[in-house]
């Protein structure tokens, strides 16, 4: 028998043998059968092409390029066929990107039991997900031991080149990477990724996932590697929709936020860039997608610590159109600038935010939602800290309200506005109100996480505070106990610990302890330069001077009171409060040396800085007076205002 060469078969069928284009009812259906997993037939019947899978029937099975044999299929394998001629089939060739022709009588169209398939899918589903949860657990070994047995569950369902089992092995990929063979893996996983663009079309959106596979995992293993994979897929997107420019940007942002999500914010960045380039080329910098945009981009840029840029997308947020954001999310948005004014220390901003969030939140989410109440919360501190108790207390006690109605009984949230409302009523001179919500939170956290453990920490810590104000000679007992946890447990060098050694030490330097308030005090001043925490560091080492300067150690006070200063004035300005505060200690220390001229000088420029920016405030008008110099020895005292200086002490 004369064999018929593949090549006469394309020149007498060149219509049915033209390329797969993106428009193709081919290509559609076959996409979406892909992408459905569906684990035998592909494409439904057709009159003169059909797409599906077969399976070698026996040992025989040769590959034809043109005269030449380049493989020979392996009996019980499976392979996609794309064209039947005259009993030829146009396959694609296992492992490689091109197709070949092969005899159909080798092959048999596949075929599963519906009981049997929905069995093995359920143990390939089973075992896939026991490779994640041992990757989330960084058992990466174990975790590629699973992920092979779950390659070959993928395999026998769906088939050897199915997508489903390709995206498997591209899993197998980077767990043999973060197993120490990462050139291995990256092979595995490009591997993978060409066998599935061998089967789409070069703009077929069933390749999406794999790319976006590729770069996720490529990212634990090589950023250079994971970027080409993200432009593969964004230059993909940008072909396919091209004529909808909000669903490119959709899932431009798909791959924005997954980025988010893995932590890795500096590539995030950058596309989210990108994305935003998008908007504006297609003129939707007044929609919502502009604000679904610069929502991503603010996000990270709060993640990265670049709080100038996350609060000026904020309110660029907040100029889009009424009929752009909706009221929920424009309570939102306030909201996020709040948080962000804060960390900038820029409380009086925030307030006004907070302020113009509330009713928002009361009408979107509900006066009684546990979302409210959070703001209630964050709002009522703050307002507290300003120097505004009365409304403190009144958002505060709301929240707690809502807390205590639908949070369960032990639940820390609870605990927390306990003692804030603590710290609200001892500074009002309301001590019975005070020492019950201190107690009230120490019961809480101690429901919580028991009487010996860390959770109940920094509430024993602050009912001594409240103790320590009604002169009860026990609060230093509750502060020790608080010390003593943390040094009996793993978070002994945490800020927790680092803290709870500040407010003992601050307790005994207001006792006259001075020599046991001190190693309180640079252990403290430790654990926050361990941190990386600046300003913890700065307040520490001004309680260290004030220590010093009580012991009549003029010479390590300045030390002391000036790398505060080198460390709050860059981060904060020269004109912030705190600063002015520092400025002023720095004074008086000056002064007790006997120089006058340097403590005249700072209080001078001090003095025009606050009556330019305060007018009438405390800093201005008894930055020399005996209660200043009381407020200035307590170092979380906000001495800016001047009902605030227990305050400010924490």
């Amino acid at each position: 028998m004369k064999l018929i060469r593949p090549i006469d078969l394309l020149k007498e069928k060149i219509e049915t043998m033209t390329l797969l284009t993106q428009n193709s009812v081919l290509l559609r259906i076959l996409c979406q059968a892909l992408l459905l997993a569906l684990p035998v037939t592909l494409l439904a019947q057709e009159k003169k092409t059909t797409v599906q899978q077969y399976v070698v029937i026996d040992d025989a099975a040769d590959v034809y390029e043109g005269k030449q044999v380049v493989t020979r299929l392996k009996q019980g394998s499976t392979v996609w066929g794309f064209q039947e001629n005259q009993g030829w089939l146009l396959i694609k060739i296992p492992g490689s990107s091109k197709k070949g022709w092969t005899q159909g009588t080798h092959l048999k169209v596949r075929q599963l039991d519906p009981q049997q398939a929905q069995q093995w899918k359920q143990q390939a589903d089973s075992e896939a997900a026991r490779v994640r949860k041992l990757a989330s657990k960084k058992q990466y070994q174990s975790a590629l031991n699973a992920a092979r047995e779950s390659v070959e569950k993928h395999r026998r369902l769906y088939g050897d080149e199915h997508p489903q089992t390709l995206n498997e092995l591209i899993a197998v990929g980077w767990l043999t990477a973060m197993t120490g063979q990462p050139a291995e893996g990256r092979k595995q996983i490009d591997a993978a990724v060409a066998t599935q663009e061998a089967l789409f079309a070069p703009n077929s959106t069933a390749l999406a996932g794999a790319y976006h596979l590729a770069a996720r995992f490529a990212l634990d293993i090589d950023q250079d590697y994971a970027v080409k994979n993200y432009q593969r897929l964004f230059d993909l997107y940008d072909k396919i929709y091209q004529a909808a420019p909000t669903e490119n940007i959709r899932k431009h942002r798909e791959i924005v936020t997954s980025l988010i999500r893995a932590g890795k914010n500096l590539l995030a960045q950058k596309y989210a860039e990108k994305t935003w380039n998008l908007v504006e080329e297609n003129q939707l910098t007044n929609t919502e997608t502009a604000f679904l945009v610069m929502s991503d981009q603010a996000a990270i840029a709060q993640r990265l610590n670049q709080s100038d840029e996350a609060a000026r997308l904020y309110r660029k947020i907040l100029k889009l159109p009424t009929d752009q954001i909706s009221g929920q999310a424009r309570g939102l948005t306030h909201n996020l600038l709040g948080q962000v004014l804060i960390s900038q220390d820029k409380r009086r901003e925030a307030a006004t935010e907070w302020e113009q969030a509330l009713p928002m939140y009361d009408q979107h989410y509900g006066t009684d939602h546990l979302g409210t109440a959070t703001l209630l919360h964050d709002a009522g501190w703050n307002q507290f800290l300003l120097g505004e108790p009365t409304r403190g207390r009144t958002l505060l006690e709301r929240a707690l309200a809502i807390r205590a109605a639908q949070l369960p009984a032990d639940n820390l949230q609870t605990a927390l506005t306990h003692a804030q409302l603590g710290y609200i009523c001892s500074q009002a001179g309301d001590h019975a109100s005070a020492l019950a919500h201190f107690r009230k939170g120490v019961e809480i956290a101690e429901a919580a996480g028991g009487t010996d453990s860390t959770t109940v920490a920094s509430y024993y810590s602050a009912l001594g505070f409240g103790l320590g104000a009604i002169g009860d000679p026990s609060a230093t007992d509750y502060l020790e106990r608080s010390v003593k946890l943390y040094q009996n447990s793993p978070q002994k060098y945490s800020m927790g610990a680092a803290d709870a050694y500040r407010r003992l030490g601050e307790d005994l330097l207001h006792r006259g302890k001075l020599t046991e308030a001190l190693p309180h005090l640079q252990r403290a001043l430790k654990g926050f330069e361990q941190h990386n925490r600046q300003l913890h560091t700065a307040v520490t080492l001004s309680t260290i001077a004030r220590v010093y300067l009580e012991q009549g150690q003029f010479e390590d006070a300045l030390s002391n009171c000036e790398q505060a200063l080198t460390i709050r004035t860059p981060i904060q300005g020269i004109r912030h409060q705190q600063v002015s505060q520092l400025r002023l200690l720095t004074a008086q220390i000056h002064q007790q040396r006997n120089e006058l001229s340097q403590a005249l000088s700072l209080a001078q420029e001090v003095s025009e800085i606050t009556t330019q920016d305060l007018e009438a405030h405390p800093l201005t008008v008894q930055a020399y007076s005996d209660l200043a110099q009381y407020q200035y020895a307590s170092s979380q005292i906000d001495a800016a205002f001047e009902s605030s200086d227990q305050a400010r002490r924490f």
